[in-house]
């Protein structure tokens, strides 16, 4: 049986190449999954998993031993939901909420946990989703994604394929989804590993889940390359923390203190040095002098590329205000005279954000904006403000940023500047954490740092020398590319020296 599985998916992949247009062939040599008016591209080392599903247009992939790694990709049959006079993020974000809403009601899952969504617009409009899912059984990765796909597809999934014989089980799984809009057509890609499996996959993982490999006919593969020289010294990066310290933040103490670690050691690994200011959701914000949600921001004044500093900083406690107002607090504390603005806010006074430097905001809450309370009842404009003016992402780690019929500015305004969103009551193998959210942030910043940015939407990277020497593909000490961003990030060991040479060859369609 398992010689004739080998058999049949060897045929497949033959069949998806194809054998009529041999001159393409030739040039792309690539596996292709055809959808309506779009094509995928499947990236090396990553098969096709059987033969035929009915009653959707889908294909399921797998990559790794035995199985390890499953994934899948369909075409949504419904129209791209529309949203009266709605920006285009909100439309996108439907889509991750919907898909969230079902996974919740499957009855294999007891526990689903947003990690990170994140939203795109280049080279079309798109949402990545990561979760957490804890099974009420063992399952093998393939038969969990053919669970979720069968959600997907309405129930009418029929032919899924079964998991190989050694396919390793779990109950603790990572779900990375894409979302996306593109010709007309909405479609998932998504990735299912076990939790514990999880860092071995993330560069595979990243490249099915690369929007660029989904393409509209009449497309080339075309490969280029592109020369940099590193700059003499290193990167840094402005980050503003607005962390809640109300009486209900009792139970986030320690999975702050750890979202420092994972910071500061993403930050590390990049080659990137960071400059923090922390303040408060709190009572205050209006005195730019003595206002209590600065008492941090006092008391620590800009934290600059020191580790245990920002720990002691981001346990900001529980004695602050019942009153959370995180975009106001924000907002007055970047006030900026030299901007035009009628003062400077107290993180502007204390010397932030630094010229020439990219300034990200984080906002950690329990609680929904109260910003009319500190406002003289003016509502706050998600869609024009100091922070889409002046190019800040704003991330926010809030509750339940996925409940449509809850919805709060801080996740509005993170979507609107395509900033990260995330579940504070999240968790990983039953532990609350930030780790995957302050991690990407981190990951983020070294992307919008970056000085080597591509030209075109990559597909896949051929190769990345430093001075004539091939880096590897690796995030802990190699490269990886940020599709956000399109730009190539180094780490640990690969990090190349002041006045080294770069060259990136990649292919991109045309």
């Amino acid at each position: 049986m398992k010689t004739l599985r080998l058999l049949m998916v060897s045929l497949l992949v033959i069949s998806f190449m194809g054998c009529g247009d041999d001159d393409k062939d030739k040039k792309d040599d690539v596996v292709t999954f055809e959808m309506d008016k779009v094509t995928y591209q499947v990236p090396e080392g990553v098969i096709l998993v059987d033969a035929k599903i009915e009653g959707a247009k889908a294909q399921m992939m797998s990559s790794g031993e035995n199985e390890e790694l499953s994934a899948f990709i369909i075409q949504n049959s419904a129209v791209a939901p529309k949203i009266a006079n709605a920006p285009a993020y909100k439309t996108i974000q439907k889509g991750i909420e919907s898909i969230y809403t079902q996974l919740r009601s499957l009855s294999d899952i007891d526990n689903v946990s947003l990690l990170s969504s994140q939203n795109f617009q280049t080279p079309y409009a798109f949402s990545i989703a990561s979760y957490a899912l804890t099974t009420n059984a063992e399952l093998e990765p393939l038969t969990l994604a053919g669970k979720i796909l069968n959600v997907i597809a309405g129930g009418k999934a029929k032919g899924l394929p079964l998991a190989a014989a050694n396919a390793p089980v779990d109950t603790k799984f990572r779900l990375i989804l894409l979302y996306g809009v593109y010709e007309g057509n909405t479609f998932y890609i998504a990735v299912v590993v076990p939790e514990r499996l999880y860092n071995t996959y993330r560069t595979k993982g990243n490249d099915i889940l690369n929007a660029s490999r989904v393409y509209p006919e009449g497309k080339t593969l075309t490969s280029t390359s592109k020369k940099f020289t590193q700059a003499q010294g290193q990167q840094n990066a402005d980050f503003l923390f607005v962390v809640d310290d109300s009486g209900s933040m009792s139970d986030n103490q320690a999975a702050l203190s750890q979202a420092a670690d994972d910071f500061s050691a993403e930050m590390a690994s990049a080659g990137l040095t960071y400059s923090a200011a922390i303040i408060t959701t709190g009572y205050g914000a209006t005195d730019v002098t003595h206002g209590a949600a600065y008492h941090i921001l006092r008391s620590k004044g800009i934290i600059e590329n020191n580790d245990t500093a920002l720990k002691q900083a981001l346990v900001a406690g529980t004695y602050g205000s019942g009153t959370e107002t995180g975009i106001w607090n924000a907002e007055q504390s970047l006030q900026s005279l030299a901007l035009h603005d009628s003062y400077d806010g107290a993180v502007t006074l204390a010397g932030m954000p630094h010229a020439n430097t990219n300034l990200s905001v984080i906002i950690i809450s329990d609680e929904r904006s109260q910003y009319r309370s500190r406002s003289n009842g003016l509502d706050f404009n998600v869609s024009s403000n100091l922070f889409i003016s002046r190019n800040i992402t704003v991330h926010a780690i809030i509750d339940n940023p996925l409940d449509q019929y809850n919805r709060s500015q801080y996740d509005d305004l993170a979507l609107n500047t395509h900033g990260r969103i995330s579940d504070i009551d999240n968790k990983v193998a039953g532990v609350l954490s930030f780790r995957d959210i302050m991690s990407k942030i981190a990951t983020d910043a070294g992307g919008a740092a970056s000085a080597f940015v591509l030209d075109y939407p990559v597909v896949s990277i051929t190769e990345v020398k430093v001075n004539g020497t091939i880096v590897p593909k690796d995030p802990i000490n190699g490269y990886t590319y940020l599709q956000g961003t399109q730009s190539i990030v180094f780490h640990g060991t690969s990090i190349p020296a002041a006045g080294a040479s770069i060259e990136v060859s990649y292919t991109y369609y045309q």
